[in-house]
């Protein structure tokens, strides 16, 4: 039977995003919990902390008969049938699609992911990336980001989490490269569509129907008034 252990390691509670998260979780069609740690922040390069979590963690799925974990970061904002869809995947590792905050807002699925650099799909291959996250399709991608990312608990028999000290890499980079050496086969949603939160930009969401040629695959929205104030 198929349980999830939802981990939230860094926890800044902004209702608009808890809500979201939470309609998520009651629409699961399978068991879940969530751990939200309660960690405040924490500071790159110095972000062993947040491997530690994870993999405190797969410690407490493991103990507690979960056979999933579901990273989640509090700046997400999934849709309602995201677990649905991630299930489907039918992937050890089942990855959301979401915009990196930075300039570009690059969609945080990669079609190319080495140790030191990469590509994401809507920067590599931005036409076809529409067209997939158009169709809701399920792509075999090479990571990255741990937003809302769905994870067989068996992946953890044969890797951990980890940064290298003074690393401004993030976690996610190393796992979704110690997935690729170990044969780990991961996947991507490109119907699960998530904003992420940014008091820049407001919440940043990929938008299939942007322009693919100058690669602005992204729309944003207004953060609530009761949030931004």
């Amino acid at each position: 039977m198929t349980r999830i252990l939802a981990i939230t390691p860094v926890w800044r509670e902004l209702p608009f995003v808890v809500a979201a998260q939470q309609a998520m979780l009651d629409a699961s069609p399978v068991d879940i919990d969530w751990w939200r740690t309660g960690q405040q922040t924490y500071t790159p390069p110095d972000n062993r902390n947040i491997a530690v979590i994870y993999n405190a963690a797969v410690m407490r799925a493991r103990a507690g008969g979960y056979t999933h974990l579901l990273t989640l970061e509090d700046d997400i904002v999934p849709p309602a049938d995201a677990l649905s869809k991630l299930l489907a995947c039918d992937a050890p590792v089942a990855y959301s699609l979401y915009c990196w905050r930075r300039t570009g807002h690059h969609w945080s699925a990669y079609r190319t992911l080495m140790e030191d650099s990469g590509a994401s799909w809507s920067d590599d291959e931005p036409h076809t990336a529409a067209q997939m996250a158009h169709d809701g399709a399920i792509l075999d991608c090479a990571g990255v980001g741990n937003g809302c990312t769905l994870i067989d608990l068996r992946v953890f028999d044969r890797l951990a989490w980890r940064v290298k000290k003074r690393d401004r890499t993030a976690q996610d980079w190393h796992f979704a490269i110690d997935c690729q050496r170990q044969q780990i086969r991961q996947a991507a949603h490109f119907g699960v569509l998530c904003g992420h939160v940014d008091q820049r930009w407001g919440i940043i969401y990929p938008d299939p129907t942007g322009d693919a040629m100058q690669k602005r695959l992204y729309r944003y929205e207004a953060i609530p008034e009761e949030v931004a104030a």
